[in-house]
């Protein structure tokens, strides 16, 4: 018996280590054990890199664990927490002041047109709904609509036109497939887009301009384009199996990742180019050219548990080339908000940062 459980555990040992080995040559052939190598698991905080600093935003002691963030300039920024908290920073989170603690909750997406309007999708009890400012977000008022399920994703063209992924209610203890759906009245009431396959996962994008201008990412590796406010959505392969990062900058212009691709195109989608062979977490590009996201660069066996490694890359002539800022196991970004080419903010955990270059 002894020998045999040797043998079994000669046996275990071998395949984690095949499977370490498996993965991390899958995540980038060549380079991942190069970033393995150099993740820095006790590293605490965020380092410069090339170009950006980063700066720890004071974020209110009540607040157990924050959601989204939305500054609409350096001083004026608002703060979502996981439970029905909105909190309104007017002196560039120096003080933070309590503005919202009613029925809505766990604000999956924020977006304002201006410094005044802007939306939040929630949830009230069990069912969906919105939010809605009218005042830079010191006063908000909630939008119900439990018939249409849960919202999980928000652009806006202006005050009444809005557009919004949708998951319906819950049948027999799961959802149903999303749907794209529009609203002309502010958000009261909302008309489902047919034709239409939407992308669950929460970090892609839905974005439509007031130049007639969208895009939202589909399934199956599908992006969909609009060029009249939304009334005509034309679908656009890319190649991938799956797109979970997506952005475009105009007509032409766009970017999309999936697990271990990451593509970009230059002629409104008809063909698509390999930028990058990591999953881009988060990011955000200002132009065609110049752009910073956080890309996982690793995935190890880290303690018995399989651990992200990530870096911050930023470009300048869009992708071609990375300038590549230091891999940590410590870099999970959930969210950056830009509020212009220079300066953003940044939510980690429970943890703001501003990041900044000169």
């Amino acid at each position: 018996m002894p020998h045999q459980r040797t043998i079994t555990l000669i046996l275990f040992c071998g395949f984690v280590l095949l499977l370490t080995i498996a993965i991390s040559c899958n995540n980038e052939p060549g380079e991942s054990s190069h970033y393995s190598d150099n993740c820095k698991t006790d590293f605490k905080g965020f380092p410069d890199i090339p170009g950006w600093n980063f700066t720890s935003v004071p974020v209110p002691t009540e607040i157990k664990r924050a959601r989204k963030i939305y500054f609409i300039s350096e001083l004026h920024g608002l703060l979502f927490s996981d439970e029905n908290d909105i909190w309104l920073t007017e002196d560039g989170s120096i003080t933070w002041q309590h503005v919202y603690n009613g029925e809505a909750r766990a604000f999956d997406d924020v977006t304002f047109l201006d410094s005044l309007n802007g939306f939040a999708t929630a949830w009230y009890g069990h069912e969906g709904g919105l939010v809605k400012t009218t005042d830079g977000g010191m006063n908000w008022h909630l939008i119900k609509f439990s018939t249409r399920g849960v919202l999980f994703k928000i652009s806006f063209v202006d005050t009444m036109i809005g557009f919004a992924f949708f998951r319906p209610k819950m049948v027999d203890g799961s959802y149903s497939k999303p749907f794209l759906a529009k609203t002309i009245n502010g958000g009261t009431n909302w008309q489902e887009i047919p034709g239409v396959d939407v992308n669950g996962y929460s970090p892609t994008q839905l974005k439509v301009f007031s130049n007639g201008f969208g895009y939202m990412a589909g399934d199956g590796g599908k992006l969909y384009l609009t060029s009249d406010i939304g009334d005509h959505w034309i679908p656009v392969e890319t190649g991938l199996e799956d797109i979970f990062w997506n952005q475009a900058i105009n007509a032409d212009t766009m970017y999309a990742s999936s697990y271990d691709s990451f593509l970009k195109s230059t002629n409104g989608g008809v063909t698509w180019h390999e930028i990058s062979k990591y999953f881009v977490e988060t990011g955000h590009f200002f132009s065609g050219s110049d752009g910073i996201t956080v890309q996982r660069v690793a995935s190890d066996l880290l303690y018995d548990v399989f651990e992200d490694c990530n870096a911050f890359l930023t470009t300048s002539d869009g992708g071609e080339t990375w300038i590549e800022g230091p891999p940590s196991y410590y870099f999970s970004v959930s969210q950056i908000n830009f509020i212009n080419h220079k300066t953003g903010f940044l939510l980690f955990k429970n943890e703001i940062f501003r990041i900044h270059r000169d």
